[in-house]
């Protein structure tokens, strides 16, 4: 590979390709196959560089360092970079960015980005505009290839708003050889087909969102971002439910009736599902939508490409920014600077991702419900920011803080300090001292009676005392109790769960769970299950925190085992409600009736089936005026 002598200088919204045709022309070669060698140096598909930036790497190869005309310029101005990143990951869009600021050669990176690009996509033959190609003779003395008039759905000019033509020239052709297109347009037939004709406006509004997207497409993020919003436009439009689900049959109607079917059949005429794409619209899967589908949905959604990026959804979840950070040591905690970065649903729960633009700090919300001050007590954090790993390198690594005085320090707990410290590889207790106390010389004081009166000082300020806390205020002293006087220590000592503080915690949350429990009662469906989980959510508390921890609270315990049903006495008191409005009407109780209005799951039936037998023969009895005895039933005859 060489300098080349020249390369010509690229004109508004010519094509890669073209610009090599116009080398091609110039340089008076007659073997395609030579001047492929030439500019890449070995054999060399052209057709992809209608639509692509290629082999970038060698730009600075042929034009030099000081060349005017730079890879970021080809890519964005001469290629369909942008109008194809709409379909792009952010993988995908990460390396193409790497790639065009570096140079660096990438052949596995440029072989995805095709496959994204599908070559049966792309039109037949290479298309124009007649006064296009009339200017460009009459400006430039020769004509090019346009970017705009190879991209599918543009059929007409948006400049002069004549129909765009195919040429002579086919993509197969171009696989290897250069064809100028001042050599392909002349004296070519003028024909304006009749149907595509009828929907003239329609052509010119995609024509217009397709140049919007080339010189704007790379701010809209790539397809998982355009997804998320897609989601919250629906949602306005009432097309989603209230957890972003989808009424697929919903959106096509709609979707129809906005663009006409007429037009959506002639413009999809080579699919006769040709609303299939809009299964695709889902986040995980986004990515097999075609810029052209994005044009169309954006269109549907808020009018135009442009006003798509800037619509701003007008529901909120989580309320309207600046939202809280929640970085204890953040000058914005609680207050402001933290920022949007996704709304996504998942089962049920509306996911919001923040993050401080001070302290970089993410989190991630899960209940829209609840008020931010709650929400703060068992906060789900993402990432702790450059800003919280930068200070606890400072208290480790320049104060020589011990791991209690770290955790002050940062606000937090001294398990969060030693696994945050661990990602990044510092040791939080490099500064702590096996045994803070040291023998002099001629010292009368002796280790017995030296951490003997440690432990009492401590004991008067701080009565209820664990083993770790006396571990982290006296370092040394619970070694050397173990060893030679460990009763004396444990009558001292309480372990975690004995301590005043829980007693409390309980008795707060068992006042929660009883007030739940008596909403539940007035208010509540009264068909549903009572389960630890629906008393939880009422009172606003998390079921792993209560679960987890019954061991050890014998008073919510024993709410617990009164208050919530087991699946036998669920099953009872439904079948009950339901014997006793047959019996009003002088029925028999049926396994049907059972299906019909309670939904038994298979697996249900095959567990319980003995006991769902035996109860329904049971009621029936009942119904037909005897008596029984059996689990307490009582029932009177009419």
């Amino acid at each position: 590979m060489r300098r080349l002598k020249f390369f010509p200088a690229p004109y508004p919204d010519e094509c890669y390709y073209s610009i090599f045709c116009r080398y091609f022309a110039r340089s008076g070669s007659t073997s395609n196959k030579r001047t492929i060698f030439e500019l890449f140096g070995e054999a060399q598909s052209l057709a992809a560089f209608v639509f692509l930036p290629r082999r970038l790497e060698l730009v600075d190869i042929w034009l030099g360092a000081d060349s005017p005309v730079k890879r970021e310029k080809l890519a964005l101005d001469n290629s369909c970079y942008a109008y194809f990143s709409t379909a792009f990951t952010r993988q995908l869009y990460e390396g193409m960015e790497r790639k065009i600021k570096t140079g660096e050669p990438d052949r596995s990176l440029e072989r995805r980005i095709i496959q994204k690009c599908r070559r049966s996509h792309w039109p037949e033959r290479l298309r124009y505009c007649p006064d296009c190609a009339r200017e460009d003779m009459e400006r430039y003395g020769e004509t090019y290839w346009h970017r705009m008039s190879q991209l599918p759905g543009v059929e007409y000019c948006l400049k002069h708003g004549t129909p765009i033509r195919d040429s002579e020239v086919t993509f197969r052709q171009i696989t290897m050889a250069f064809c100028p297109a001042s050599h392909a347009l002349q004296c070519l037939p003028l024909q304006e087909d009749a149907e595509k004709k009828k929907y003239r406006q329609r052509y010119l509004a995609i024509a217009g969102d397709t140049e919007w997207l080339l010189r704007n497409g790379l701010k809209l993020e790539g397809c998982r971002n355009i997804a998320r919003k897609y989601k919250e436009l629906f949602m306005e439009k009432g097309l989603t439910t209230a957890q972003g689900v989808r009424y697929p049959d919903r959106i096509k109607t709609a979707f129809t009736e906005y663009h006409g079917e007429g037009f959506l059949k002639q413009l999809f005429q080579d699919k006769e599902n040709y609303l299939y794409w809009l299964d695709f619209v889902f986040e995980s899967v986004s990515e097999h939508l075609r810029p052209l589908h994005h044009i169309l949905l954006m269109e549907f959604l808020k009018g135009s490409s442009e006003k798509f990026y800037e619509a701003i959804p007008e529901i909120e979840p989580y309320g309207n920014g600046p939202w809280p950070c929640v970085n204890k040591i953040c000058l914005h905690y609680g207050k402001d600077g933290a920022k949007k970065v996704s709304v996504s649903y998942f089962n049920g729960l509306t996911l919001g991702q923040f993050q401080c633009e001070t302290c970089g700090m993410k989190y991630q919300r899960s209940n829209t419900e609840q008020v931010f001050e709650e929400y703060v007590e068992h906060v789900t954090i993402l990432n702790y920011g450059h800003y919280w790993y930068e200070m606890l390198r400072e208290c480790v690594e320049v104060k020589k803080l011990r791991l209690t005085e770290t955790a002050t320090v940062l606000k937090c707990t001294t398990t969060t300090v030693k696994k945050r410290a661990d990602e990044i590889g510092i040791n939080p207790n490099q500064n702590r001292k096996s045994c803070i106390y040291r023998e002099k010389d001629g010292s009368k004081t002796d280790r017995s009676q030296y951490f003997r009166r440690r432990v009492t000082e401590l004991l008067e300020v701080q009565p209820e005392l664990t083993a770790s806390e006396l571990e982290e205020q006296i370092p040394g002293a619970y070694a050397w109790f173990n060893k030679n006087d460990f009763q004396w220590l444990k009558q001292r000592l309480v372990v975690d769960q004995e301590k005043h503080y829980w007693a409390e915690w309980e008795e707060e949350q068992l006042k929660a769970l009883i007030s739940a429990y008596e909403t539940i009662q007035k208010t509540g469906d009264p068909d549903r299950r009572i389960t630890v989980g629906w008393i939880c959510s009422v009172a606003g508390l998390r079921e792993s925190e209560i679960k987890g921890r019954l061991h050890r609270l014998p008073n919510i315990r024993a709410f617990v085992e009164e208050a919530v049903e087991g699946k036998e006495e669920w099953l009872e008191r439904r079948f009950k409600k339901i014997a006793a409005r047959k019996k009003l009407a002088g029925k028999d109780l049926k396994m049907a009736d059972i299906r019909r209005e309670m939904s038994l799951k298979p697996n249900t039936y095959q567990k319980y089936g003995t006991f769902i037998d035996g109860l329904i023969t049971e009621l029936n009895c009942c119904i037909q005026g005897k008596k029984s005895d059996k689990n307490g039933l009582n029932y009177q005859q009419e």
